[in-house]
């Protein structure tokens, strides 16, 4: 037998507690408790992709007809480059860069796209962020979803302790 409790909630405490108290004592088993630590964690890409998929379903029908994809792109491309700066401010020159080029490629619209999706895709990656700084990504994502469509997105128990990276 493998268990493995999140101890985020009260209820996921008492959870964890019952099931020890269940146990045998006969020395065959092992009860271990870590902290939670992770460099932009399993966890936090896998809300995300939740999110990402939610709003691609609840607002296909209301004109923002975006795949989870597209949602995770445009999310970066709204929140991620405040957030990385204050993370680190060498993010600052790696963000001017990109608004440079943006600038010398403005009048060609097509360019400019494709410019913009390969740096989205391919080189803003979230895995620059850390832990906290994703769960403050997380947060702004909720906060924004909420006030601008309305659209209240779903946490499951077992992943509400990654929210402002806690």
């Amino acid at each position: 037998m493998k268990l493995k409790y999140v101890i985020s909630t009260e209820e996921s405490k008492r959870n964890c507690i019952h099931t020890i108290e269940q146990l045998d004592v006969d020395g065959k088993r092992v009860v271990s408790i870590v902290d939670q630590k992770e460099a932009r964690s399993a966890a936090q890409s896998r809300l995300r992709w939740l999110w990402a998929g939610q709003a691609a379903k609840d607002l296909a029908g209301v004109g923002k007809g975006r795949n989870k994809e597209q949602w995770n792109l445009y999310w970066k491309h709204r929140f991620m480059k405040p957030l990385l700066i204050a993370q680190d401010e060498d993010y600052a020159m790696f963000f001017e860069d990109y608004d440079d080029h943006c600038e010398l490629i403005k009048d060609h619209p097509a360019v400019l796209q494709q410019y913009q999706t390969h740096f989205w895709e391919l080189i803003a990656q979230t895995e620059k962020m850390n832990i906290k700084t994703f769960g403050e990504f997380l947060d702004t994502i909720d906060r924004f979803m909420l006030h601008e469509y309305g659209l209240r997105l779903d946490t499951p128990a077992d992943l509400k302790y990654i929210i402002n990276g806690e």
